[in-house]
């Protein structure tokens, strides 16, 4: 870490974060917190899963739908998945592709039988 960083690090009860003054920025309305936030949202948008905007509605669905069950285990057999997303007209490539998408967006993990 630079050297500036590194003297304003505190650590409290494990936990080691650096205070940012909240404050205007001298001669301007603009504070620390909102060029942060401009520089996070501005390398954001630069990462390929921020620029795809277009999941499909059903995909986000049936991941709604698992994170509200219950009686999902925390592993599935695939099978027992690709049946789960016929329910929601997700079959052959789609589902392939679904799972890929989820698991690059690290929502869930899957790999093939190649890998």
């Amino acid at each position: 870490l630079p050297e500036t960083i590194q003297r304003n690090i505190t650590t409290y009860k494990g936990i080691s974060f650096f205070p940012v003054d909240n404050q205007r920025l001298e001669g301007t309305d603009v504070t620390v917190f909102d060029t942060i936030r401009s520089s996070i949202v501005e390398r954001a948008n630069q990462l390929d899963s921020v620029k795809r905007n277009d999941v499909p509605m059903r995909w986000l669905l049936y991941l709604d739908s698992i994170r509200e069950r219950t009686d999902v285990p925390p592993t599935i057999d695939l099978s027992d998945l690709l049946e789960d997303l016929e329910k929601y007209s997700i079959v052959g490539k789609e589902a392939e592709e679904m799972l890929q998408f989820f698991h690059k967006m690290g929502t869930m993990l899957h790999w093939d039988d190649n890998q």
